[in-house]
């Protein structure tokens, strides 16, 4: 998000280093409402506001898209996994001929 932030045209250079400064250490994830209402709070222009809440549309939307993919790679690591356990119940013997 702040690199978004940080290369829109629409947020001026000022905004941008003030959201880098508020959001590097811990950038958490917050509704497109929430940003709007402490931009306009702040007195961050509207045409401003909607460019930085475009921003953080997008970050969440590509950090579900990270994190989707990271899940489907797990996934595929378990089912590869799978093929490691073992196909007979423990504890079970062989079947001997010789003993019928």
């Amino acid at each position: 998000m702040i690199a978004g932030i940080q290369s829109n045209p629409a947020v001026p250079p000022q905004v941008a280093s003030t959201a880098t400064v508020q959001l590097a250490p811990g950038v958490p994830f917050i509704s497109d409402a929430d940003v709007d209402r402490a931009l306009l709070e702040a007195g961050v222009p509207a045409t401003t506001a909607d460019a930085v809440v475009e921003v953080n549309a997008n970050a969440r939307i590509e950090a579900l898209r990270v994190s989707l993919a990271v899940l489907a790679v797990l996934a595929a690591i378990a089912i590869f996994m799978t093929r490691l356990l073992p196909t007979t119940p423990a504890g079970r013997r062989d079947h001997d001929p010789a003993t019928d």
